[in-house]
């Protein structure tokens, strides 16, 4: 079952980001961002989630909250601005989940020539010849960064002069006089005794100990890694339980997703 959260600022019908996320037992899973239109009912000011448009500036655009569904997926209503950048979404106790929306952003003539803009989509704000991911080829005595020599004739056109100026220096150098003393290169070659010694022994020690430190660093690693789940599982059942579920129907849920009933008492005496 989809179940739909709409995030909005205004009760009119306009352009929206429609996102796509997935609550599961990991966090937050996303799916794709579109541009959709819609009616916006208000915003709501309460929820486990905070919504972020963040603009190419860094400044705060959009801010709301919401309290998703669990265990399902769900579909994300926010609205759509210009200059917006990123979506942020920010859940207590996991890193927050960045959304890049610069490819929707209408932000030409504004100055700045964005990540998102080059010159054969924005001539106001990105100009010939600099480097924007997208070769203009004009002849403009600029070579363009983004081109190969036989696409942009400026890039030609400069290789050649910088040609012509290494041979102009090559035959200055050449006119001038040759030193006539060679130096002369002693060798002295000194010889060493070789002893005789057992280096199988050191390599051999050398094998054991790389071998013990390899086995440590697995067994070390593998301990790390079932102390972050068990971790992980326990901060899961607190944020599920703060939320008002109760600890069978949380744990029951966490058995579908292949968690030990070991496993998870163990993360629940943590709480306790």
């Amino acid at each position: 079952m989809m179940i739909v959260l709409l995030l909005v600022q205004i009760s009119l019908a306009e352009q929206l980001y429609s996102v796509s996320l997935v609550n599961t037992d990991q966090g937050l899973s996303y799916s794709n961002t579109e541009i959709s239109e819609g009616e916006i009912p208000p915003m709501i000011d309460q929820g486990t989630i905070t919504i972020e448009v963040i603009d190419f500036s860094g400044k705060l655009l959009y801010e709301n909250k919401i309290s998703p569904p669990l265990f399902q997926p769900f579909q994300l209503f926010i609205p759509y601005y210009k200059n917006g950048k990123e979506i942020k979404i920010i859940s207590e106790g996991e890193s927050p989940l960045s959304i890049g929306i610069s490819h929707f952003a209408d932000t030409c003539d504004n100055g700045v020539c964005e990540e998102h803009e080059n010159f054969n989509i924005c001539k106001e704000d990105c100009l010939s010849g600099k480097e924007d991911s997208y070769c203009d080829k004009e002849i403009d005595s600029i070579c363009d960064s983004d081109c190969t020599i036989e696409e942009d004739i400026d890039c030609k056109i400069e290789e050649e002069e910088e040609r012509e100026e290494e041979k102009k220096e090559k035959e200055i150098l050449s006119e001038e006089p040759k030193d006539t003393e060679e130096e002369t290169i002693v060798e002295s070659k000194a010889e060493e005794k070789e002893e005789t010694f057992p280096w199988w022994i050191i390599l051999l020690i050398l094998a054991s100990i790389f071998i013990g430190i390899i086995i440590f660093l697995i067994y070390k690693d593998r301990k790390k890694h079932e102390e972050e789940r068990l971790k992980q599982t326990s901060e899961y059942i607190q944020k599920y339980l703060n939320q008002g579920y109760s600890y069978q129907q949380i744990k029951i849920e966490l058995i579908k997703y292949k968690y030990k009933n070991s496993e998870i008492e163990k993360a629940y005496k943590m709480i306790n």
